[in-house]
């Protein structure tokens, strides 16, 4: 697990872009601009979910 811990540190940087970037086109395309986000999650869902668990 360390080594993980490891690899995450070190490509910390990268991982955040490359979430951040995920995240606004599965949330600003459409299906056929962005046809990977059939089979990524659905982050608006999550988000409201999470709004309505803290209510």
């Amino acid at each position: 697990m360390l080594a993980e811990y490891n690899f995450c540190k070190e490509n910390r940087d990268k991982i955040e872009k490359t979430a951040k970037n995920l995240y606004e086109k599965k949330c600003n395309s459409s299906e056929e601009e962005f046809p990977v986000g059939k089979i990524v999650i659905d982050f608006k869902k999550v988000e409201e979910a999470c709004k309505n668990y803290k209510k």
